[in-house]
């Protein structure tokens, strides 16, 4: 099955319309629907298998190719972030990189996950209004890295999914209802490493990034995009068979 592009947008009027370079429309349809090809491994934790409504059909939503930013701070105000980690199904030693400083790395042990409640590891940074200086080393930076701003739509190269959220518990979406929030107070980063070729499963490194103010987004051009009901829709999912 190929991956197809959806992008369904409305206008909640016609005063509220505003320009928007044809790049962000690009940039905010972040929304392909990506089918796995093999399931994702974080899907059988008891505590994410239990929030799912269909689970027999387990999905997350979200947006592929978004690079994530922090805004609706202050000038020159710098908050809180918390980083969790929850684990890896990756032969490679991947690791996540904060500015330049390794925070974790999987040290290559299979299938190892924490549920949402229950992060592995944990750390805290400090970012203000801007691009988030972040990026994943593959196999600890011996294959590449994947980079917050160079994160692509193409599946055919490694990449990294995001669902983003607003709400306690702090859980990606797995509603599987057709829509998913296009900013929010905390992230879901779903890493594929490309280690076993587009096989788009998402759970070679999973990360969650959280403000303690501010909004986080995956692209500054999308907060135009806010007032105009834009609905992006990524489903991370099992793969369906003919």
């Amino acid at each position: 099955m190929k991956l197809k592009n959806i992008l369904i947008t409305s206008a909640l009027a016609a005063s509220a319309l505003v320009t928007v370079p044809a790049s962000a429309v690009v940039q905010g349809a972040l929304g392909p629907t990506g089918t796995t090809l093999q399931p994702n491994n974080y899907f059988s934790n008891p505590e994410i298998a239990a929030l799912f409504p269909d689970p027999s059909n387990p999905t997350i939503e979200g947006w592929f190719g978004a690079n994530i930013y922090l805004a609706d701070l202050g000038l020159d105000e710098e908050v809180e972030l918390t980083i969790d980690y929850f684990g890896a199904e990756a032969g490679w030693k991947n690791s996540f990189i904060w500015d330049g400083t390794t925070l974790f790395t999987n040290t290559g042990s299979m299938n190892n996950f924490g549920g949402p409640g229950s992060p592995l590891d944990f750390d805290t940074v400090m970012a203000g209004n801007g691009q988030l200086t972040f990026s994943f080393g593959l196999d600890d930076g011996v294959v590449g890295y994947v980079d917050n701003g160079g994160n692509v739509e193409d599946l055919s190269t490694p990449n990294f999914f995001s669902s983003f959220g607003s709400s306690d518990p702090r859980v990606p979406d797995t509603d599987g209802n057709g829509s998913t929030p296009f900013s929010g107070s905390y992230v879901w980063l779903f890493l594929d490493d490309g280690g076993f070729g587009a096989d788009d499963n998402h759970d070679d490194m999973l990360i969650r990034i959280t403000a303690s103010k501010g909004t986080l987004v995956p692209e500054p051009a999308t907060l135009g995009l806010l007032g105009l009901g834009l609905v992006g829709l990524g489903a991370l999912r099992r793969r369906k068979t003919a």
